[in-house]
């Protein structure tokens, strides 16, 4: 599931406007084995559709890149779901596996239903949200939401939040839509990154 709010960059420029993007990462190696270690774990069922897009963010507190651990986001995301993620629809509890959530993305002063059943995967720090019927990506489209930290290089330890979007039968055109899931993606880990500095009880 694509979202259709409101940057980021795809990760094929990521690297290079790294430098004017803090909020942007790479998928180096280092990023690709911590997610690699978190999928394995998940044993998640494999995504339907085709790639829309491949984002990776790191979690700042105040533009400042955090290094808490991915256990410190799911307790944050258990105390308030939706102090941190911004799409209209979204539940102040943390959502049970298979629960519906009413998702009302909008841009442009457009509004788009956007239904999908939440399936979160704790261990492993991952949430995948399945579209509904009636989703403007397609009934099976995904997102997937995998918290990890940085393993080595530039940047050891710090917070990543990767976002991966596979999308069955697409309304909007995809420039568009990422365009939006971007901004909207990059406020999710914004918002979390605030919201994690001053409830999180220790850092890796």
């Amino acid at each position: 599931m694509a979202a259709l709010i409101g940057g980021s960059l795809t990760l094929g420029i990521a690297s290079n406007a790294f430098a004017a993007d803090p909020h942007v990462v790479s998928a180096g190696p280092q990023h690709q084995s911590g997610v690699q270690r978190a999928a394995k774990t998940a044993q998640i069922p494999a995504a339907t559709g085709r790639e829309l897009y491949d984002f990776h963010f790191f979690v700042n507190h105040n533009d400042t890149p955090l290094y808490f651990s991915p256990d410190n986001v799911f307790n944050e995301l258990h105390r308030c779901f939706n102090c941190s993620f911004p799409v209209p629809g979204a539940p102040a509890e943390f959502p049970a596996f298979g629960q519906h959530l009413p998702l009302r993305p909008s841009a442009f002063g457009i509004c788009q239903d956007a239904p999908v059943a939440a399936q979160p995967y704790d261990p492993s720090h991952v949430i995948r949200l399945i579209a509904l019927p009636g989703h403007f990506d397609g009934e099976g489209s995904t997102v997937d939401f995998t918290f990890f930290n940085n393993v080595s290089g530039p940047g050891q330890g710090l917070l990543i939040l990767r976002v991966q979007a596979h999308v069955t039968n697409p309304r909007i055109p995809d420039e568009v839509n990422k365009r939006f899931a971007e901004a909207e993606w990059k406020t999710f880990a914004d918002q979390l990154g605030n919201n994690l500095f001053p409830h999180a009880d220790k850092r890796t």
